[in-house]
């Protein structure tokens, strides 16, 4: 694609992001000097249809982007002078309140980017493997029903049930606390499951039933790797035109309802570098909407993911910076707690 062409791939698409109607050449034409006449402009257009970069309603000459079109604008026309400049510091301030819950500090990351982004947000906690141990505590509910308590040092708490075939005490309980609390305070999750399945291997007659049965519920990845998610403002895409087909909005609020499903695309995403933009069919089956996603760290540690969910005619140059600089300024804002 030579730049010419790039250009008016590039104007269609931020003009039909800016006004929401079908583009049309003359408009390209008298909005933007190209020094090319209509005709020139709606070959090319019409060339661009036929590549899949566009498409026209039926009741419009007019073009608007494809999913293909907005993936190439993405990747390839979005130069850093379009992207909107945020004020790290400033946005840091909005963290400066010292909490003693993650949770709290996740939800109210969440609050700040829908309010900011005018779309839907989505933040993740951290996936329990990949925090640092401090300390777990059992709590015995009846003989043969179990309350896991798992302590990380981001301060994050993992409740889980499980059931258990034969009866213990709560002094059992609590030895196996002790001598997990004892043995891996500092080692990550991951790190945790793996010396307790190989120490198993090494010296099974050493470990009680009951410390097998935890180790059992470690090796299962459906224990602790999940994690919860926050969804705000899924009310703001009402204000969006695109949603106003009853079909598409219940399809979304739908998703919005199985937060299971996002989390687990989510969790894909922690092996991502940056911000990444997934478009339409490329996610978790919400036509016509995009996730502009990033993550948060400690340290090098990627925790979790924060992202917003829009409209495919989102304002990507301003929503692209928005998620980086949230993500950036939570990693901050965790070093600080």
């Amino acid at each position: 694609m030579d730049e010419r062409v790039q250009k008016i791939l590039k104007t269609v698409i931020t003009a039909y992001i800016e006004t929401g109607e079908p583009i049309g050449s003359r408009t390209v034409s008298k909005k933007y000097d190209f020094w090319l006449s209509p005709a020139t402009i709606r070959n090319i257009m019409a060339d661009l249809e036929d590549l899949g970069f566009l498409t026209h309603p039926y009741t419009s000459s007019g073009r608007i982007p494809t999913e293909k079109g907005y993936r190439y604008y993405i990747d390839s026309l979005i130069s850093h002078s379009d992207l909107e400049h945020i004020d790290e510091e400033q946005f840091l301030s909005r963290y400066q309140n010292k909490r003693t819950d993650i949770s709290e500090l996740m939800h109210e990351t969440s609050q700040i980017l829908s309010m900011l982004s005018h779309y839907t947000s989505v933040v993740t906690t951290p996936r329990f493997t990949n925090t640092i141990f401090k300390h777990l505590k059992f709590i015995m509910l009846d003989n043969r029903s179990i309350l896991a308590i798992f302590v990380s040092q981001e301060g994050i708490v993992h409740n889980k049930f499980f059931a258990v075939d034969e009866d213990y005490t709560q002094k059992d309980l609590d030895w196996v606390a002790a001598y997990i609390n004892d043995e891996f305070e500092g080692l990550t999750i991951g790190q945790i499951r793996e010396k307790l399945i190989e120490g198993m291997r090494m010296d099974k007659a050493h470990y009680n039933k009951l410390l097998i049965r935890v180790i059992n519920k470690y090796s299962e990845d459906s224990f602790f790797d999940i994690g919860d998610i926050f969804l705000d403002g899924k009310a703001n895409v009402l204000d969006h035109p695109e949603f106003s087909d009853i079909e598409k909005m219940k399809q979304l609020f739908k998703t919005f309802e199985e937060k299971y499903t996002i989390l687990k695309f989510l969790n894909r995403c922690l092996d991502n570098d940056g911000v990444k933009v997934i478009i339409g069919d490329e996610n978790i089956g919400i036509s016509h909407c995009s996730l502009v996603v990033a993550n948060y760290k400690d340290g090098n540690r990627v925790l979790g993911t924060i992202g917003v969910i829009g409209p495919t005619r989102m304002e990507y140059s301003r929503i692209i910076p928005l998620v980086d600089v949230t993500a950036r300024t939570l990693t901050k804002a965790l070093s600080r707690e």
